[in-house]
């Protein structure tokens, strides 16, 4: 079975994909409301944090100084290739398109999810 010509040019090469995922993965977060802060690791490796996690942030009531602690974020994660979401608080563990998918809209997590797969 051989791929058309007009699907040919969405897939990329191997060494492609890393970068490009990334890109999208970062516009995605870019994208959350509340943004998440960029900052980079003691390594250099990229990170966004996020303010409340989604998944413990109702244990505390709101104005309480635990809820506002910085205790989640994006890492990067090389397999398989992505941003995934760590809290490091009650150590809820998720894919970006896990955390979509719960957090977010459906319809957003279902374009993410289009958009990895046609390229490959």
């Amino acid at each position: 079975m051989s791929i058309p010509n007009y699907y040919k040019k969405d897939f990329l090469e191997d060494h492609q994909k890393g970068p490009y995922i990334r890109q999208l993965d970062s516009q995605i977060i870019q994208s959350l409301q509340p943004q998440p802060k960029r900052a980079t690791t003691q390594k250099g490796q990229l990170i966004y944090k996020v303010k409340e996690c989604p998944y413990c942030a109702f244990k505390y009531p709101k104005g309480s100084s635990k809820r506002k602690q910085q205790t989640a974020a994006f890492n990067w994660n090389h397999c398989p290739d992505g941003f995934h979401f760590k809290c490091f608080r009650c150590g809820a563990s998720k894919t970006l398109h896990q955390y979509l998918q719960e957090n977010e809209s459906a319809e957003l997590a279902s374009q993410y999810q289009w958009d990895r797969f046609r390229h490959g």
